[in-house]
């Protein structure tokens, strides 16, 4: 914040003159007061005036003609200062009559002139903000005591006023707000923020000044010096938002009532904080109800709030506004989604290619909920206490067990599509999901999941443990749908990312012919703290849609994998792509695929092996290079990545081994990225990577690469 000011000398004249009623007076001068005996002082001033010109008619007369005469000034301008030695003092005595004859039938009144060294102070900021302009003119106050303060003021700025000295303390001067407040300039110790002119908008505000004259003040000269002061908010800035008292992320329940800290810059002004619920980056105050209740600002970097009750769950932008504008920190508080997880199923789907639901032949009427969750190792046992909800208008069961059962059976009525939900029985600890997954290849159960209709919490896996993910939708090959939110709302900030998707999505949508990867799938994972990745997206995407023609990666889907400070990397994205697509004539690999990606240490070796082994291997296949589809040029997909010396150094040929295996639609220099990214690397040993590939200069490559 900064300020600039303009101090204004208000001279106060207190003098007397007759008002006649119901005629309000204009210019300079209002009533303040009425006195007796004005008149007879008037009449004998006129008397006074009217003597003393009758004696300078007869005294000056000769004395003028005898100078004027012994000049050689014509007999005109002569006959000129006659006239005036007798007009002026008539002049006066006329007006001094007509004041007498217009107040002889009202009291004299003691009036207020205030003139002022900047007649109708304009304070204008339209063009700089330290531009204060002085204008000059005549100042014709209306009717009374006040003089206007027109404020053409920007948005974020403010103009403050204050009474810097006055000569008689019996006068006290007001500040009259344009929302009729008049707070008293005089009172000692008088809080700015009382006598502060704000135009939010950048409107023009106009205010007055207001004396307030004791009746017994004698007549005489006074003077006040008034303050003004522009002053300019910086606009705030909020740089994190946390549940209040922590460094925890701001997050809650769907009815509100959590208390947040806002961190950030300038927020001693703040008016307003709010969620944007209506996702339009802006304050909507008819509703929804987007305000923090309770707004306390602790300092100018702290404020706290409640948050208000929202009608869906996600990640909301919060804003404060503040006299120097509003600032907006995006996705910085998350309505959880509910402890609960819903997918549809359809028991007359079969292993088959056609998904069309007017096809489907099976008659089956059950559906048997898998409890073959893998989180920590394959034989981890897991128990559950869940409420299970089949769907079809049935009522809720309570259902206890472990992944010893062989699964938790629904019964329907007749054949068709049904949406199954579980919830914990309880407030849903963490892992209470442990037990759930189609872990298991050639279950009929399987084939029968036509899509995930819920985002994972964070609850419902345990949190760090190795496979927290992994196999929990393995061969869910008739599957149409994945949510871009699955992943939205799980919490990653830990070192251990050991499997974390291991097949989780191998063969999911494997009969689909439309099935994409949504792109902000892995959007809101945090793996800053990671060191080990080993087998993080081992076989991730497997026979990922496999008959769909349009599969293709996303741009950005590992975007947010942040690996400074890994040091496991085994594996990490082995097979993540093996046979992707593997129908498809248009599935095309995006440039800066693995941008994020940085190798900056060296890459111990029991560690190094595979981390792009048969990452792509038969991606696609059946897209023939040079038959007029897109194609994938390996140069753009290992744009951005990169790969420190120390990572060089301890470079083993199995990083890349069978990478591009048989990959029909791969063109490009493959020496080039070899070269640029790999420093020149001879692989010891046959490690076919661009075997069965398109690329230009395969016949040029050392042996060992193909």
């Amino acid at each position: 914040m900064f300020s600039e000011s303009l101090t204004q000398n208000i001279h106060l004249v207190i003098s007397d003159k007759p008002a006649t009623p119901g005629v309000p007076d204009t210019g300079l001068f209002g009533e303040i007061l009425n006195q007796p005996l004005i008149g007879i002082g008037l009449t004998a001033a006129i008397i006074i005036t009217l003597s003393l010109a009758v004696t300078i008619r007869l005294v000056f007369q000769r004395r003028f003609r005898r100078a004027l005469a012994k000049t050689c000034r014509p007999p005109k301008l002569i006959r000129a200062a006659q006239i005036l030695m007798v007009a002026v003092p008539l002049v006066i005595a006329g007006v001094m009559a007509a004041a007498t004859f217009a107040h002889s039938k009202t009291m004299a009144s003691q009036v207020l002139s205030i003139t002022t060294s900047t007649p109708d102070p304009t304070i204008n900021l339209a063009r700089s903000p330290a531009a204060i302009v002085d204008p000059s003119g005549t100042t014709s106050a209306a009717t009374s005591t006040e003089v206007t303060v027109v404020t053409d003021l920007a948005k974020g700025y403010d103009l403050n006023v204050k009474l810097a000295g006055i000569s008689n303390d019996a006068i006290h001067l007001s500040l009259k707000k344009d929302n009729g407040q008049a707070v008293d300039l005089n009172e000692a110790n008088q809080n700015l923020t009382s006598t502060t002119i704000s135009a939010p908008s950048g409107d023009k505000v106009e205010s007055d000044l207001v004396a307030t004259v004791p009746n017994d003040l004698p007549a005489g000269d006074y003077t006040a010096q008034v303050e003004y002061e522009v002053v300019a908010h910086k606009p705030p800035v909020i740089t994190n938002v946390f549940l209040t008292g922590t460094t925890n992320p701001a997050k809650g329940a769907l009815e509100g009532g959590v208390t947040i800290d806002i961190i950030g810059e300038n927020l001693a002004a703040a008016s307003t904080a709010y969620i944007d619920l209506n996702r339009n980056g802006q304050y909507n105050a008819a509703g929804p109800n987007e305000t923090c209740a309770n707004l306390a600002v602790i300092s100018d970097t702290h404020l706290s709030c409640t948050v208000p009750s929202a009608q869906k769950y996600g990640h909301y932008d919060v804003a404060v506004i503040a006299r120097g504008g509003e600032a907006m920190k995006t996705s910085s508080f998350t309505y959880d989604p509910p402890e609960e997880f819903k997918f549809t199923i359809d028991t007359r789907m079969t292993d088959t290619k056609d998904t069309d639901p007017n096809h489907y032949s099976d008659t089956s009427t059950s559906f048997v909920i898998p409890v073959d969750g893998t989180v920590g190792t394959v034989f981890s046992q897991h128990v559950y206490d869940w409420i299970v909800n089949c769907g079809g208008g049935q009522a809720d069961q309570v259902i206890s067990g472990s992944t010893k059962d062989s699964g938790i059976p629904c019964s329907y009525p007749e054949p068709g599509e049904y949406q199954i939900t579980i919830k914990p029985n309880g407030t849903g600890s963490m892992g209470w999901m442990n037990a759930f997954g189609f872990q298991f290849y050639d279950k009929a159960t399987n084939l029968k999941v036509k899509s995930i209709d819920t985002p994972l919490t964070n609850n419902m896996r345990t949190h760090g443990a190795e496979r927290r993910f992994a196999y929990m939708f393995t061969e869910l090959k008739n599957a149409t749908s994945l949510p871009e939110e699955l992943f939205s709302y799980i919490e990653t900030s830990t070192y251990n990312f050991t499997r974390m998707f291991e097949a989780t999505f191998l063969m999911f949508g494997y009969n689909s012919t439309a099935i994409t990867i949504p792109a902000g799938l892995f959007a809101a994972l945090d793996t800053s703290k990671g060191t080990h990745f080993d087998r993080m997206f081992f076989k991730t995407f497997g026979y990922f849609g496999t008959h769909s023609l349009v599969a293709s990666i996303p741009e950005g889907l590992f975007d947010s994998i942040n690996t400074e400070r890994g040091v496991v990397f085994t594996r990490m994205f082995e097979r993540t792509f093996w046979q992707f697509s593997k129908s498809s004539t248009i599935a095309t690999v995006p440039t800066g695929l693995f941008k994020s990606l940085k190798l900056l240490r060296p890459i111990a070796t029991g560690d190094r092996y595979g981390i792009f082994c048969s990452a792509f291997e038969y991606f696609a296949s059946a897209n023939k290079a040079n038959d007029g589809t897109p194609d994938t040029d390996i140069n753009d997909i290992w744009a951005g990545i990169t790969f420190s010396s120390e990572a060089l150094d301890s470079l083993h040929a199995s990083m890349f081994e069978l990478t591009f295996r048989g990959m029909k639609s791969l063109v490009g220099t493959a020496q080039t990225f070899i070269d640029d990214k790999l420093g020149g690397f001879v692989p010891r040993g046959d490690i076919y990577t661009f075997r069965d590939t398109s690329v230009s200069d395969l016949g040029s490559l050392h042996p060992n690469w193909k």
